[in-house]
């Protein structure tokens, strides 16, 4: 671990000296943070909106009652 941290350290002040090495350091290993982060939110949003609309539809219909079998049913819907 310890030689991870090195080359990434290593690999970004070459970068930043302006010598034609890779391209990395600590930008390049947070490069995709903030699309994997906006992709979380969306599928955390959309799951959570798909689980209480299934429960609530469930419940409204009378297929089924407040419990855990509610529970699991409307999460296997949410995905």
């Amino acid at each position: 671990m310890r030689h991870a941290f090195a080359t990434i350290w290593r690999e970004g002040a070459q970068h930043s000296n302006g010598s034609l090495g890779t391209a990395g350091g600590l930008r390049a290993l947070y490069r995709g943070v903030n699309p994997t982060t906006i992709r979380g939110i969306v599928l955390s949003v959309s799951q959570i909106c798909s689980y209480d609309q299934v429960k609530q539809t469930l419940k409204q219909r009378g297929l089924m009652e407040e419990g855990l079998a509610l529970h699991f049913v409307a999460s296997m819907f949410a995905g």
